[in-house]
């Protein structure tokens, strides 16, 4: 359980029954919210003072059907009933947008008259603004606590957005780039920041079930897929009794802090700029598991992926260093051993190997894959028969031993074959159909938006679509579709990354000054993200970030597109 708020307002029960209807604002009930995450997804209760106790309430929109209602009860309380079971909020996200628009440009405007403006002024004092408004406003604000799909937090952004929008249309510099210097310090801020994002997701209980099942997945009752980790996690475990949740803790560490070494070591002190750091930012990189939605915490493919990173920082070496090949070999059957996601990681690093024509300098390195991927399958297949015992023997003496209440989910999927999974999908995905192409397709194409700016060859371009095809069976047989999106952009992003010095040829087709491009980098990190899987109608509500009445945040892509655009139009007329 997480307790995320409590207050010590002033407004009781009683005190919003003597009143009338929209008279006193939600944020000043005194209140207090428990919100605990089971599995995947959130549940809150609440209670109000009554009687100098608490007791059970609930909080619940109520839309106004007209601007005229708005002015006299946005964001106050309605009764219902006297018992103050249900309180109702009054709701009108198109006129709170407006009011938040509105206290955003007077902000510049007297920022601009008293001649103090620039980006850190307007930005903090819109901030302020923002939050004060939601909180006498915005119903979401306070009582949304469906944390998977809203967050607080992003109520906030548009005001950095547009202070950083306003500031920077003044600005004539629009031909200055930014950049930034890859170095130590740089990669440790982003590494702790990292971090305490995944423990807090991990501590929170969220998906704490299904992560520890799948690490536990072992091979003491015999073969079964997925079991190679965690043998020697369970041993570990075993003999030095940790407490799960500090095991879980110095395994995201220590598996990450492998991760940032190799990613280190590919790209120190390397001066990047816009184009790479939207990448490096990008919901579909490495930031995908700190967003609630698309989050595991730590996924098995975080194995397959120090493999790959390890490839890219040491490919010269792996041409016929023993040692080095040894270790890759080492890192790459441990990930395939681990989870069969990983095989996709050493098909990338195959088509890496055929792009570049040098086949016969890494034919040692490519009988390594081939041979361990052909092994791996030929596993697979033989001790099919075992995987029911094997799952019920891990449901009965690992995961109800280890975890209270435990569902055993994961010994359902091990026992799981493809024509079982193929079926599922089929029937899930037909009843979701619309709603499953809206949203990935329009996820896929956004994650490509870096690429289209990012100049390459065609060599490159041949790696892109083969990989896409090798792909494709994974949206058949698994709903997972969000992750199979994530380590496709990984793979690419990694690869194209890690070819710039080769390529020389990033272009930048729009002219935006520093703070342009931090406005649109700010919004590229963080107004959108992409659900693991299961996108139902529900759900596709919640297909981006940010209210859809934003209008501050279409003010503020206006204002880059007329700054971006204008700019380079009059250059190339010049």
């Amino acid at each position: 359980m997480f307790n995320l708020e409590s207050t010590s307002n002033t407004q009781s029960l009683e005190d919003l029954i003597d009143n009338n209807e929209c008279n006193s604002f939600a944020y000043e009930v005194d209140y207090i919210k428990n919100t605990t995450a089971y599995t995947s997804q959130f549940s809150t209760t609440w209670q109000i003072m009554s009687d100098q106790s608490y007791r059970n309430t609930t909080f619940k929109p109520l839309y106004l059907d007209s601007f005229e209602a708005g002015l006299n009860c946005l964001g106050k309380v309605f009764l219902q009933s006297n018992d103050g079971s249900d309180i109702y909020i009054g709701v009108n996200k198109p006129q709170l947008e407006i009011y938040k628009l509105i206290v955003f440009l007077i902000n510049f405007f007297i920022l601009f008259q008293l001649k103090h403006l620039n980006v850190y002024t307007l930005s903090v004092l819109n901030l302020i603004s923002a939050h004060y408004i939601n909180l006498l406003f915005n119903f979401d604000y306070s009582f949304n606590t469906n944390y998977k799909f809203y967050s607080p937090y992003f109520e906030l952004i548009d005001s950095i957005v547009i202070s950083f929008v306003l500031v920077g249309i003044l600005k004539r510099n629009f031909h200055k780039k930014i950049s930034i210097n890859l170095s130590y310090k740089v990669f440790l801020i982003y590494f702790v920041l990292y971090i305490s994002r995944l423990i807090y997701i991990l501590l929170s209980n969220f998906q704490f079930n299904a992560v520890v099942e799948e690490w536990y997945i072992n091979y003491n009752y015999g073969f079964i897929r997925r079991g190679f980790f965690g043998s020697i996690l369970y041993s570990f475990s075993s003999i030095y009794n940790f407490d799960i949740y500090i095991l879980f803790i110095l395994l995201i560490i220590s598996l990450n802090s492998i991760l940032f070494y190799f990613i280190y070591k590919i790209f120190k002190d390397r001066n990047v700029g816009f184009i790479e750091i939207l990448i490096f930012l990008s919901p579909v990189f490495l930031n995908y598991n700190l967003f609630w939605k698309s989050t595991i915490t730590l996924p098995k493919e975080i194995l397959g992926l120090i493999t790959f990173v390890f490839f890219l920082a040491h490919q010269e070496k792996l041409k016929n260093d023993i040692l080095n090949l040894s270790i890759f070999t080492f890192l790459f059957n441990i990930s395939i051993y681990s989870h069969e996601i990983n095989l996709w990681f050493g098909v990338g690093i195959i088509l890496i190997l055929l792009s570049k024509n040098q086949m016969r300098s890494f034919n040692i390195l490519f009988l390594i894959l081939i041979v361990s991927m052909l092994l791996l399958v030929a596993l697979f297949y033989f001790n099919s028969n075992n995987y029911n015992f094997v799952s019920e023997k891990l449901c009965d003496e690992v995961y109800l031993e280890i975890l209270k209440g435990s569902n055993c989910y994961k010994s359902g999927v091990l026992k799981s074959n493809v024509s079982e999974n193929l079926e599922f999908t089929r029937m899930f995905i037909s009843l979701n159909i619309k709603y499953y192409l809206i949203s990935y397709i329009f996820y896929f194409f956004i994650s490509f938006i870096p690429l289209f700016i990012f100049k390459s060859d065609k060599a490159n371009n041949i790696i892109l679509f083969s990989l896409l095809l090798s792909f494709l069976p994974l949206f058949v047989v698994a709903v997972d579709w969000g992750r199979w999106i994530n380590i496709f952009f990984t793979i690419i992003y990694l690869f194209y990354l890690s070819n710039v010095n080769e390529n020389k040829n990033i272009t930048q087709y729009l002219d935006f000054n520093p703070n342009l491009q931090i406005a649109v980098l700010i919004m590229y990190a963080s107004f959108w993200s992409i659900p693991q899987c299961c996108v139902t109608e529900y759900s596709f509500k919640y297909l981006v970030n940010f209210n859809i009445y934003n209008l501050t945040i279409y003010f503020a892509i206006f204002l880059v597109a007329f700054g971006g655009f204008g700019s380079k139009y009059k250059s190339l007329n010049e």
